[in-house]
């Protein structure tokens, strides 16, 4: 991949673009977790109290706090600007957060009513394998591990980064085998098969 100096003008755009785009993919990707959660909330209103979920799994929680602690060590430990980098890099950095923004409403258009900050299956659950849901079982955390890879290539010092996705890697491993549990006692006969077949978060690797 082509070197740029950051030192110069148009190095110093570049980066400064790919900076830019990454803010605004981190508020697109808020608002639309946001929305989602506003929308399913009143539909459940409206259709009446639901039930209490049947099944709950409270590690899946620790896990989410183990990721956010990845995040925290991607944005804390910026590096200072560079004189040169790979240009290419961070252009690739640009194209991944809008792909992880679009990956996440996919996966929360497809998972609808299913959509719960916490890991839990009530007696009216539905296993959703359409859309995103196809490739991964996982898309939501896939979505976030993208976003994390473009944040750790433009703002985090480079062992920062390696760290924060470690970090957010093992939270996420929690929240994979919590939820995969939970769904697995749900539904005994058809997620086995499903498991099997689609990966939890990485295509062709988890």
């Amino acid at each position: 991949m082509f070197v740029t100096r950051l030192a110069s003008p148009a190095g110093r755009r570049l980066w400064e673009t790919s900076y830019q785009a990454l803010l605004l993919c981190w508020v697109l990707l808020g608002v639309v977790i946001l929305v989602n959660h506003i929308r399913v909330n009143r539909r459940r209103k409206r259709g009446g109290a639901a039930e209490e979920p049947a099944i709950r799994s409270p590690a899946s929680m620790w896990g989410l706090a183990v990721e956010g602690l990845g995040f925290a060590v991607a944005w804390i430990f910026r590096r200072p600007l560079p004189e040169e980098t790979a240009a290419g890099w961070i252009l690739l950095a640009t194209l991944l957060a809008p792909v992880s923004v679009a990956l996440l409403a996919a996966a929360l258009r497809h998972l609808g009513q299913q959509w719960r900050i916490h890991a839990v299956a009530a007696a009216d659950h539905e296993l959703v394998t359409t859309g995103p849901y196809r490739l991964v079982r996982h898309p939501v955390l896939a979505s976030l591990l993208i976003l994390l890879v473009s944040n750790a290539i433009v703002v985090s010092r480079w062992e920062a980064g390696v760290f924060a996705l470690a970090i957010y890697i093992a939270g996420t491993e929690i929240r994979v085998r919590a939820e995969d549990g939970l769904l697995a006692r749900r539904f005994p006969e058809s997620f086995p098969a499903y498991r099997s077949r689609v990966r939890a978060y990485v295509p062709f690797i988890r």
